[in-house]
């Protein structure tokens, strides 16, 4: 996080951040508040002056985001070729150093975020000249729909990409021979396809491809046996073959794709909105990647601290709970943070607080409540009183009736059912396999930006984001409809 400060992605974008405040809540995630004032009348200008002056910024964009992030696998990867337990201290401060230089370098997933939000923003050139579009052609009720369209990305999300590759693996499963197989138990499977080699091959592609999407920051990956389950459900349970859904997939990416090129045309926009669109495409395919990517670049920072841990005489839980500073302050003079400290962080969270570049770190509810009144920030954890609505934002249109599934921690993923209403904080990769299961997403945080706006409009989900009362206001069971056409959340 304090990454945001980062000037990395300069020349390319000016974006960064000098203020703000995180909070970490035991089982339910980080809460980042940022100075809206800095946000929009500051940062908002940068972004959008970077894309106006570079007619080459896609191009630009994707090399910077390469060097940055390939410096990060760099890292990665002398962490992996080094046997951890025979390194001294100082080497293993080195490998620290350098990992964290990568990621402290620049905000590596908010640019996107932010670029997104900063050229859809009302008084940029997108939306002012599609609103005045509109206006002349008497069509001002369709403006939220058309930018819907134009919030369309230009390449797959990993939700996306994810499901489609599943869907081409699971086609090439299905034959008499394979799916009889796939009538044992899985870890019968996983030995039996040992004789089929091309096959399981396949499978293993996949699952190395994509191991990391249900893992997010601190979860596990899947067993091979949770793999075959799913590629079991697939071939047997599902009603239509996956070659059938393979085909919609890829029917609704490329209808989705011609819909915004057709729009484009329709309405005769100049080539400097043009542009900017073009980019605001390429910052909605990157977003979810880079976060993806900053994701498979954990397991080698775990491996990494865990090493660490061990020296500090540290449980590795313990150790997430400290900040790279005191991590720092080990590595360089022995310094082992306070067990008071600690305690207080896992059992009631943390709070940092950014200023003008500048890093605090607080402890324990008291501090965090403290934080919250100083900045006038609502504590995301007081309970709301009884409502008969909800609202919040359109991040993708849309009207259903269902029963909501509150997950307020990852813990409880697994409990999610086909056909349920999403109800959560906000989104992230590890929430990927539930787009494959949910009728429309609602979260508490977030802007069209979010993972749960791309990932929900690229599925064509109704989703609401940034109801703030969400996952308080609402209990799994509830039944409620969900009308994203308003950004109306009723409760039935």
């Amino acid at each position: 996080m304090p990454g945001l400060f980062g000037r990395g992605w300069l020349p390319v974008v000016d974006f960064y951040v000098e203020n703000v405040i995180v909070v970490g809540l035991p089982g339910k995630g980080g809460f980042v508040y940022l100075d809206q004032n800095e946000l929009v009348n500051k940062k908002y200008a940068a972004i959008q002056k970077s894309v106006d002056a570079n007619k080459d910024f896609i191009l630009d964009l994707r090399m910077r985001t390469n060097e940055i992030f390939g410096a990060l696998f760099f890292a990665c990867s002398k962490i992996e070729e080094e046997n951890l337990p025979l390194l001294s201290v100082d080497e293993l401060a080195c490998l620290y150093r350098e990992y964290m230089n990568a990621v402290l370098g620049s905000p590596l997933i908010t640019v996107q975020v932010y670029g997104i939000e900063a050229l859809i923003y009302p008084d940029y050139k997108i939306t002012s000249v599609l609103k005045q579009k509109m206006q002349s052609l008497g069509r001002d009720s369709e403006l939220e729909k058309l930018k819907e369209i134009l919030l369309t990305n230009d390449g797959e999300t990993v939700a996306f990409s994810e499901r489609k590759d599943f869907y081409r693996v699971s086609t090439a499963l299905d034959t008499p021979k394979i799916k009889k197989i796939f009538e044992k138990v899985p870890s019968e499977i996983v030995q039996s396809l040992v004789d089929y080699p091309e096959i399981k091959s396949l499978i293993d592609t996949h699952i190395k491809k994509y191991h990391w999407v249900n893992t997010e920051y601190l979860g596990t990956s899947w067993s091979i046996e949770r793999w075959i389950s799913l590629f079991k459900d697939a071939l047997l349970s599902s009603p239509r073959p996956p070659a059938e859904q393979l085909k919609e997939l890829e029917i609704m990416f490329d209808s989705a794709q011609a819909a915004k090129r057709n729009l484009i045309k329709e309405l005769g926009l100049p080539q400097d909105v043009i542009h900017s669109i073009d980019v605001l495409g390429e910052f909605l395919a990157q977003r979810d990647w880079t976060k993806g990517y900053f994701a498979r670049s954990l397991p080698s920072l775990h491996k990494l601290l865990n090493e660490i841990g061990k020296r500090m005489k540290m449980d590795f839980k313990d150790i997430l709970n400290l900040s790279y500073l005191e991590i720092f302050d080990y590595l360089k003079s022995g310094k082992v943070p306070s067990v008071r400290d600690i305690k207080q962080r896992k059992e009631a969270g943390y709070a940092f607080r950014v200023a003008n570049g500048t890093l605090s770190l607080f402890s324990g509810d008291k501090h965090i409540k403290q934080i919250l009144r100083e900045e006038k920030i609502e504590n995301p954890l007081d309970e709301v009183p009884k409502v008969a609505e909800i609202k919040g934002l359109t991040a993708s249109l849309g009207n259903v009736r269902g029963r909501v599934r509150v997950i307020d921690s990852a813990s409880k993923i697994p409990e999610f059912l086909d056909g349920e209403i999403l109800v959560t904080y906000m989104t992230t990769i590890e929430f990927t396999p539930l787009f494959r299961k949910a009728i429309a997403v609602i979260t508490d945080e977030g802007g069209m930006s979010c993972h749960a706006a791309i990932v929900s409009r690229e599925f064509k989900l109704p989703c609401i984001v940034g109801t703030k009362i969400g996952t308080r206001a609402l209990k799994t069971g509830d039944m409620v409809e969900v009308d994203a056409n308003k950004g109306i959340i009723k409760i039935i």
